[in-house]
């Protein structure tokens, strides 16, 4: 690799930290996942010689310092970015497939009871970023949104000494919930019905997963005629259905 510019500095800082306090093991993986984090950042394609991208070409003792080069602006700049979001401990703007890397440093950090220092230091830019033993970081993925939600779906399955269901959303997704022994014993009655189920759902902020799903009421579901599905539309939307009537096509194209 060719006219090489540094793009990432990491420095592992403590008294009693060298190059020789990782082991092959942890060196290695540590390498790894920030080349990976650097490179999904930069987004780069699939077909790109990741080799000719990002590579290491110092280990210094300076505690234990690893520096990584790149001639492509594109790492260059991603460099920068992880640097200010591990500065700012914000990550909503990464993509997930590079939160490993910096996972892995807090992780070595901790372990080794020493900081971790980052830094981007060029004609241009001079970025850095410290992380402590003691920092805990927290990723998009670890924060849990929580609302009420209705499912319509089939009850397959209802059982256990602390009461779970099983339904089918009409989507054909399954899922499990738990619901107390007293709306249990009720929904119990509707075993391979189709119902309306109003629960608590928490799920992760980066997707669509639900952690938990917990039943609080379940009705008979009730089919409509296309008129009772349009007023119960009508309702919903309110002032619209004013200006609309039943002018279904020119509420849409709205």
């Amino acid at each position: 690799m060719n006219n090489l510019n540094p793009i990432l500095q990491l420095r592992f800082i403590g008294d009693h930290i060298s190059p020789g306090s990782f082991s092959a093991k942890e060196l290695g993986h540590l390498l790894i996942e920030i080349q990976k984090s650097v490179l999904a950042i930069a987004g780069i394609v699939e077909d790109v010689d990741e080799t000719d991208a990002i590579s290491l070409n110092e280990i210094k003792a300076e505690s234990a310092g690893f520096h990584f080069y790149s001639n492509q602006p594109p790492i260059n700049a991603a460099s920068i970015r992880l640097i200010n979001a591990v500065d700012n401990r914000d990550f909503s703007g990464l993509p997930r497939s590079s939160f490993e890397g910096i996972k892995q440093i807090s992780k070595l950090a901790r372990e080794k009871k020493c900081n971790a220092e980052l830094k981007n230091r060029t004609r241009h830019t001079s970025v850095t970023a410290t992380l402590k033993e003691s920092d805990h970081l927290i990723f998009p993925e670890d924060v849990l949104l929580e609302d009420v939600k209705d499912f319509y779906g089939e009850i397959t399955r209802v059982g256990g000494a602390e009461p779970r269901v099983q339904f089918k959303t009409f989507s054909g997704r399954k899922h499990h919930a738990d619901i107390s022994k007293e709306l249990a014993r009720e929904v119990a009655k509707k075993l391979y019905q189709t119902v309306k189920m109003k629960a608590e759902v928490r799920w992760i902020a980066s997707s669509n997963d639900f952690v938990d799903i917990k039943i609080t009421d379940v009705e008979d579901y009730e089919v409509k005629s296309n008129a009772g599905l349009f007023e119960e539309l009508r309702e919903t939307l309110g002032s619209y259905s004013e200006k609309y009537g039943s002018d279904l096509e020119g509420l849409i194209n709205d």
